[in-house]
């Protein structure tokens, strides 16, 4: 598991457009386990920041995943390229080029 340096993930999510944010939240609600998973809730948290700062997601996060947050960041970071990943091969299937439409 690599160990992301503590803005890095926060820069990705900065960068992403509003498209991209839509999708991934749409995405990761397929994988929802309760009200809401620990992953989108530390996405919610770091899209509202405009810096980053560890004790704001701390903060926001429930008490259990305190000890968690790196595994979170991480599990985060993966599922963000995957959703990215899955709108990339959406919108290539669907261009004009391809001719393709689902």
């Amino acid at each position: 598991m690599k160990d992301y340096s503590e803005d890095e993930l926060h820069q990705l999510i900065k960068s992403l457009t509003k498209t991209e944010k839509t999708y991934f939240k749409k995405y990761a609600s397929q994988h929802i386990k309760g009200d809401v998973n620990d992953y989108v809730l530390l996405f919610n948290i770091m899209e509202r920041m405009e810096v980053y700062d560890e004790e704001t997601i701390l903060q926001g996060l429930q008490k259990e995943n305190f000890k968690h947050l790196p595994r979170l960041k991480n599990y985060l970071y993966d599922i963000l390229f995957k959703s990215i990943n899955s709108l990339s091969r959406r919108s290539f299937i669907n261009s004009p080029v391809t001719g393709f439409s689902q």
